[in-house]
């Protein structure tokens, strides 16, 4: 396998752009467009980027504190400046919390050195988020190999409004609807619990059938009674011919066992 199939195949995931910034050992600031960015846990607050190791940034970020400037949908000047195409004029600089930021980002997570791991070709940065400063412009796009920018959001259901999320602090977000009288994870008051969970398993079978909670005997059958055996009794009391038990447990042994063995 290629690397260029490879490439092709991680390129098919779409992301956003940032641009890692740190100070190199004179103080000078530096940068390096980065898209591989990710998020890594909340508490603590962490999060990752991965650069190629022939990315000069990879020797200043040793045990360094860095920003990992998301761009906004108008900095594509600012992304390329930093792939190897200066731009004119320079992008803009500020001192942040931990290093160097630029200006007119989407949203600047300021962070501490938390670890370095072997990535093969690349190095893995992890970082421990100590500042967070989030604009309202929109983020900027790659996708396929090219820069791009936010389409229409499309008319369903938001994200925010799933009632599986785990609720945030402070947000803003309704709280989820009473649950109905039927759930996925309880049973229909006419099924046992395990028919239900055949349904929720997804199961293409038939569906089971509903076992009766009834204790009247249904009209066209004339209640049975049995002997401490299990045998049933006539009305008068009398025990019918009972089967030769040795030939019914040979010819029992023989059947074929059923089809989902």
């Amino acid at each position: 396998m290629g690397p260029r199939v490879v490439r092709n195949a991680f390129g098919k995931f779409a992301t956003g752009v940032t641009v890692v910034t740190c100070a190199k050992d004179d103080g000078v600031p530096h940068g390096a467009t980065v898209n591989a960015f990710t998020a890594v846990s909340l508490n603590p607050a962490l999060c990752q980027v991965t650069l190629t190791r022939q990315s000069k940034a990879c020797a200043y970020l040793e045990g360094a504190p860095f920003a990992v400037n998301v761009l906004s949908a108008d900095q594509v000047d600012v992304a390329w400046h930093f792939a190897g195409r200066p731009a004119d004029p320079a992008p803009e600089w500020a001192q942040g919390p931990t290093s160097p930021v630029l200006l007119g980002n989407a949203a600047t997570i300021s962070c501490q050195p938390w670890r370095t791991y072997d990535g093969g070709d690349h190095l893995i940065v992890i970082g421990e988020v100590t500042d967070i400063d989030v604009s309202d412009r929109d983020p900027l796009l790659f996708f396929g190999g090219k820069f791009r920018e936010l389409g229409q959001p499309r008319p369903s259901a938001h994200w925010g409004a799933s009632s599986t999320l785990p609720r945030v602090a402070g947000s803003t977000r309704p709280p989820p609807s009473p649950p109905s009288r039927r759930t996925a994870t309880e049973s229909p008051p006419d099924l046992p619990a395990a028919t239900a969970g055949h349904r929720e398993r997804g199961a293409t079978g038939p569906r089971p059938e509903a076992l009766s909670t009834s204790t009247t005997p249904p009209k066209d059958r004339t209640p049975v009674s049995t002997d401490e055996e299990g045998f049933p009794r006539d009305a008068a009391g009398r025990p019918p011919d009972r089967p030769d038990h040795g030939r019914h447990r040979s010819r029992q042994a023989h059947r074929h066992p059923p089809d989902d063995r």
